[in-house]
């Protein structure tokens, strides 16, 4: 068996949670349409409502009154732990995320070309 490094364990881990991910995406719209991938965003949103608050205060940010520094913050502690580029544009009124590359990427256009967009 050939040894892998952390690194490259990692890769071949996101890549293959990728290629399930689209897959999913893939059935669900093929068997249940639009209706199908509404029900499957819905269930991720509520998943990562439960969620956000303990990545929130990992990252240092405030939960619950927070301000949009904190929302940035959470962002970036967010893309930083999958490994994305992005850049984050935040002002007072508004805050923008831009990913520029994601690991996941590769999968999810081999699987599903419109997995990222629908879900």
């Amino acid at each position: 068996m050939t040894t892998m490094s952390m690194e490259e364990r990692l890769h071949r881990s996101v890549a293959g949670d990728a290629a399930i991910i689209a897959t999913m995406a893939q059935s669900t719209k093929e068997k249940y349409g639009e209706e199908g991938l509404a029900a499957l965003r819905d269930s991720l949103e509520q998943t990562y409502r439960r969620l956000i608050p303990s990545v929130a205060r990992q990252a240092g940010a405030r939960v619950g009154d927070g301000t949009i520094e904190d929302w940035a913050t959470v962002e970036a502690y967010i893309c930083r732990m999958g490994g994305m580029e992005f850049e984050l544009e935040v002002t007072p009124e508004k805050g923008i995320l831009r990913v520029n590359s994601c690991p996941m990427e590769g999968q999810f256009r081999r699987i599903s070309q419109d997995c990222c967009p629908e879900v």
